[in-house]
Parts: structure tokens; sequence; C-alpha cells
């Protein structure tokens, strides 16, 4: 039922006898991750609302309102422009084959689903979501932001680096940035620092690699690491709030393209 990093840092508390004290950082990890997830679903659904409108408004004028026009096309003889004939054919053959439409559309979804459930679609998929546009940047800094938090959480409890790295790994909700956190334990393994380490993946950006070397030096790396989830939370926060502002351009492109396709016809 429970996260591997739960139970790790519950065995680190029991092994330590600071288990009150690890229950407690469970606590705050556990309130942090659950408000940055509802933040982004909040910020999301109104995209996704316009997005579901749009598609209901485009099945709508496809499979009734163009149809009503057709008679009034056709009977101006074969001096039809090209746009008014692409938009009549697509109409004729939803409304023909809507079934194959429909057919298609759940073969694909049902190919797709079962791409990303294995190891390698899962990798290449959560990849692809962090080169999105505006979205990407925002899960992969909710990522770093978890992986640092874990990574301070778990190392003030007293966890080694390398059964730590091990456990975030299986708990960073992302394939791609996990595989990254892999190769970072076993560079950490070889004997390279966590800095070191932490450069090589090319997962972290400058500032998290200064303040993990700093941290390593002055033996305050889970400190540290506190402060660099606390600066990408608050780097997530500012991006949830203006992520409308930051879709809304697209959304306007695509409902402009959509009428200007239908207006050409």
């Amino acid at each position: 039922i429970f996260p591997p990093l739960y139970v790790s840092i519950i065995r680190v508390g029991e092994e330590t006898g600071t288990l009150e004290a690890s229950f407690k950082r469970l606590s705050e990890y556990m309130q942090q991750d659950q408000d940055m997830r509802d933040r982004i679903k909040s910020a999301t659904r109104y995209p996704m609302i316009v997005m579901c409108v749009i598609a209901i408004a485009i099945a709508v004028l496809t499979m009734f309102v163009i149809p009503r026009f057709e008679p009034l096309f056709k009977s101006l003889g074969d001096n039809i422009p090209w746009p008014t004939l692409a938009i009549m054919a697509v109409s004729n053959f939803a409304r023909e084959y809507w079934y194959i439409v429909l057919g298609g559309i759940a073969v694909m979804t049902v190919l797709i689903q079962q791409y990303v459930a294995t190891p390698s679609g899962r990798l290449r998929w959560d990849q692809i979501k962090l080169r999105l546009p505006v979205i990407g940047k925002l899960i992969h800094e909710g990522i770093l932001s978890r992986v640092a938090r874990s990574l301070a959480i778990s190392l003030n409890a007293g966890m080694p680096v390398i059964q730590t790295l091990r456990v975030i790994a299986q708990s960073a909700g992302n394939a791609f940035m996990s595989a990254r956190v892999l190769e970072m334990r076993d560079a950490v393994e070889r004997g390279e620092p966590l800095s070191r380490a932490a450069a090589s993946v090319g997962m972290f950006p400058p500032l998290v690699l200064q303040m993990l070397a700093v941290g390593e030096e002055t033996g305050e790396l889970s400190e540290l690491l506190d402060e660099v989830a606390g600066f990408y939370e608050r780097e997530v926060d500012y991006a949830l709030k203006n992520l409308s502002s930051a879709i809304e351009p697209i959304l306007i492109v695509t409902v402009g393209g959509v009428v200007c396709i239908l207006a050409l016809g």
C-alpha cells in the first residue's frame, strides 16, 4: 500500500530510534506533495474544458450544420472552391463512416495505452511530457522539487545516499527522470561525489548543482536540498498561477484556426 520512500524512511526511523521525527517529516512531505498536485489539477482544468468544448463544437458542425448547407453548395455547380469541397468531404465521411472513425480512435487509444504500459513506451512517453510546451517545464520543476525534498528527508533521516537514490528512483513518478536518478546512484557507487554524479546525468540546472556542491563541503546537504525544494515549489506555484495566461494564446490560435477553416469553406 505504501510507496517505497515511506517504507524506507520508517525503517530507518526504527533502526535509529527517530521514528517520531521520521513520521513528522513524512507528514510534511505528504502535505506539500498533495498541495502541489491539487494546484496542478486546478490550473489544468480550464484548458481541458476548453479543448473538450472545441472538440464537441467541431463534431456538431461536422455532423449536423455543414450537411444543411450541402444542397446550397451543390446548386452552384462545379465552380466550388477546394476548401468547401474538403469540408463537405470530411462531413460526408464522418456521417457515413462514423463507426469507422470511432473504432479507429478506440483502437488507436488501446494501442497507445498498451505501448505506454511497456517499459520502453513509458520511458518514451515520460520523456515527451518533459518536452511539451509550457506544461513540460512545469512537470520538470515539479519532479525536481519532489526529488530534492525526498533527498532532504531521506538524508536527514539517516538513510545512506545509495539507498536513498534507489528509493527516490522508484517514487519519482516519471520513468525518464527515474532512469537519470539511477544513473546518479551508479555514479555514487563508483565513488563520485553526489554533486558530480548529478552533473553527469544532465537532469539538474546549475543552481541545484552548486547547492549540492556547497552542501557536501559544509555538511549541510539536507538543509540546502530543502532550500532547493522550496525554490522549485515557489517556481511551480508561480507557473501555476500564470498557466492559464500562458496557455490562453495556444487556445486562441486553435479556436482561430478552426474558425478560419470553416470561414474559408
